[in-house]
């Protein structure tokens, strides 16, 4: 909101950011691991684009 305030609108957004701590065999991941890279990479995906609507 601060940036709207401050600047109007939101030309334009890039959701460049992913992580993926866990490599290898998905089903031998540890569940955690799976969230952190979930929530990162699709949550805050959703979320940002949300924000701008």
């Amino acid at each position: 909101m601060r940036t709207l305030s401050a600047f109007g609108s939101v030309d334009m957004l890039v959701n460049n950011a992913a992580v993926n701590p866990a490599m290898g065999n998905v089903l031998e991941s540890d569940l955690g691991a799976i969230r952190k890279t979930f929530d990162a990479n699709v949550v805050a995906f959703v979320s940002l684009n949300q924000a701008r609507a």
